[in-house]
């Protein structure tokens, strides 16, 4: 099968301090998946790097195995022209037409609505993968949008896939029947959470105390985003060493400047490590944190790359009750859920996490469902079986 994946976003916006854009990473994670299961994928996106190979040396920093899939640059000039225009992504490119007449595929999938309705228009096999809601509930635009999915759905030629079962709901709350919508969480690349390194040199290397144990979060520094919140909880539990690891570098300096300003004696802010160095980073925590805000539009709809890895490394979680959270995380089976924007709760957990002895067990049964449903070829697969059946077992 020929897979052509046509992304509206440039690989260029991941940050050169090392923020990484988990919508890309996801992409090109998909399509490192289809190609290992055998599917001739071309993944087409805007290109502003000076060189592909620039491209090909961030694939191989974040993916456990040379990338397979191909890459068709989109017209450089054209994306920086037309991105600062807010209407540019509502509209398809001769560029776009041109390369997918090109490349005839078999599916087409985006993450833009308005261009997979048009592609399955022109008669090609397309999915449509969902992020997220339509919350500009004003925007003439956006209400185009829905009526745009909802009149088109039922076309043979589109399928819409999202990213959690509360994010169908809120589609099916449009009018959109459950049977036009297939649930798909994110991934993991099990090829690297496959080993287990020492805590013991990560301890040494950290300069932390052997007696205390290890509560690590690895996710985002941007405001909004419950880093804060995870200072308060290290201000209640100094015998527990809290590490941060994140970015970008200039949000990781407010946070040291926060952290110096409450006196932490506890606390360790990390940049953010390359993706092929993160899994031994969290292996040597003794609890992964997950945390979030309700600051965040999306925080109940979205699934969490974050939570997904540290499922794969067995080790017990603690997060908060968002409720795409808890599709992943089940309180007491597979991790444990505190109240959402409590410190107070989050740090009980914590502690609950350190002390319960079944706490490897809960781990280690995460690990399990993750291994067992949440890789990128699972994900794969579902989109595979949109058209072919056979494919989804």
């Amino acid at each position: 099968m020929k897979i052509l994946f046509i992304h509206p976003a440039t690989l260029d916006l991941i940050s050169n301090d090392g923020d990484l854009q988990n919508s890309v990473l996801s992409v090109v994670s998909l399509c490192q998946a289809f190609s290992d299961l055998g599917m001739n994928t071309t993944l087409a996106l805007p290109v502003i790097s000076d060189t592909e190979a620039a491209i090909y040396r961030w694939l191989q920093d974040n993916l456990s195995h040379h990338p397979k899939f191909q890459i068709k640059p989109l017209n450089k000039s054209d994306y920086q022209r037309n991105r600062k225009n807010k209407f540019y992504k509502y509209f398809v490119s001769s560029e776009i037409v041109q390369t997918i007449n090109a490349t005839v595929p078999d599916l087409v999938i985006t993450r833009n609505a308005q261009w997979g309705i048009y592609f399955a228009k022109l008669g090609f096999k397309t999915i449509i993968d969902i992020h997220s809601p339509i919350l500009a509930q004003y925007s003439i635009i956006d209400r185009i949008t829905k009526y745009l999915i909802k009149k088109y759905i039922k076309c043979k030629n589109l399928k819409l896939i999202v990213i959690s079962k509360n994010l169908s709901e809120y589609y099916g709350k449009l009018g959109i029947t459950p049977q036009n919508i297939i649930v798909a969480h994110n991934g993991f690349d099990p090829d690297m959470y496959n080993f287990n390194p020492s805590k013991e040199m990560f301890k040494k290397k950290y300069d932390i105390p052997g007696n205390h144990g290890i509560a690590m979060y690895a996710g985002s520094f941007w405001p909004g985003r419950g880093t804060d919140l995870l200072l308060d909880v290290a201000g209640l539990l100094p015998d527990i060493t809290f590490i941060m690891i994140g970015g970008p570098e200039r949000f990781k300096a407010n946070l040291v400047d926060e952290m110096k300003r409450k006196e932490l004696q506890n606390v360790i802010i990390i940049s953010s490590v390359k993706r092929n160095l993160l899994p031994e980073h969290l292996f040597s925590a003794d609890v992964l944190v997950g945390i979030f805000s309700s600051k965040l539009p999306t925080a109940e709809y979205f699934s969490s790359l974050k939570l997904i890895e540290y499922m794969a490394t067995g080790k017990p979680i603690v997060t908060q009750d968002y409720l795409s959270v808890q599709e992943l995380i089940v309180d007491g089976e597979t991790g444990y859920i505190a109240r959402r924007d409590c410190a107070h709760s989050l740090a009980k957990k914590i502690s609950k996490a350190f002390t319960d002895p079944l706490a490897a067990q809960i781990g280690n049964k995460a690990r399990e469902v993750a291994f067992s449903q949440l890789t990128w070829a699972h994900r794969a697969k579902k989109f595979l079986g949109c058209y072919d059946t056979t494919a989804s077992n």
